[in-house]
């Protein structure tokens, strides 16, 4: 039996470039390949927020050469959202390691001129359906941030998800939609520009990515 590895191995990001998950597993596969001595090619294999990609590897030929670094969508919500799920993650997929933990930023556009959460809140309280948000697909994390908004403010937004969270921040930037919680190497570029402004992270606490945004619960949410 050949040692491992003995061929170049693929690492699928079953998202779009650009985004949180491919930077991530970008670098990755340049530590990995200086590590194992072995190339890791990386490609990008998009679609159904993550569960084309993630499907791709579920099925592929189980030898140790065919990663993907996917999400908690791909990999736990799409199990009790989609009942006709075309993998399971928890039989089809080994997995290796948490390679990293991020929260979403919630970003609104600067024509809402709401400078806080209070204020974010109150404007879809005061016109329910008036206003719609990005997302980086049905299920995702960023979709759920949302409805959990939502559903704790008695408060109403539309849906409109998107391939990748750049994709999901540049449907802000051009006036499609109002708001986004998406991850933040999306987010933080944008709002140090002042093309929108960032109003606070979902994680407990605030974030070493953005440390001057509060969380939402330091926000009164």
């Amino acid at each position: 039996v050949p040692a491992w590895p003995s061929k170049p191995l693929r690492l699928i990001v079953p998202f779009p470039p650009a985004g949180a998950t491919d930077i991530l597993g970008r670098t990755l596969a340049q530590k990995l390949s200086e590590s194992l001595g072995q190339p890791v090619v990386v490609e990008n294999k998009p679609g159904a927020g993550g569960n084309t990609g993630t499907d791709f590897v579920a099925k592929a030929a189980p030898d140790g050469y065919t990663f993907v670094v996917s999400t908690n969508g791909p990999l736990v919500y799409s199990t009790v959202f989609n009942p006709k799920l075309p993998y399971d993650p928890f039989k089809d997929l080994a997995p290796v390691t948490l390679a990293g933990v991020q929260p979403n930023v919630c970003a609104v556009s600067n024509d809402m001129k709401v400078n806080d959460v209070k204020g974010w809140v109150a404007a879809m309280k005061q016109d329910p359906g008036k206003y719609n948000y990005s997302s980086t697909g049905v299920g995702s994390m960023s979709h759920l941030s949302m409805e959990i908004v939502k559903l704790k403010s008695d408060s109403y937004a539309v849906h409109l998800p998107y391939a990748s969270s750049p994709l999901a921040i540049l449907a802000i930037l051009q006036g499609d939609v109002h708001f986004a919680c998406v991850p933040p190497v999306a987010v933080m570029p944008q709002a140090k520009a002042g093309k929108l402004k960032a109003i606070a992270v979902t994680s407990a606490k605030r974030s070493k990515l953005a440390p001057e945004l509060p969380t939402m619960a330091e926000s009164g949410f």
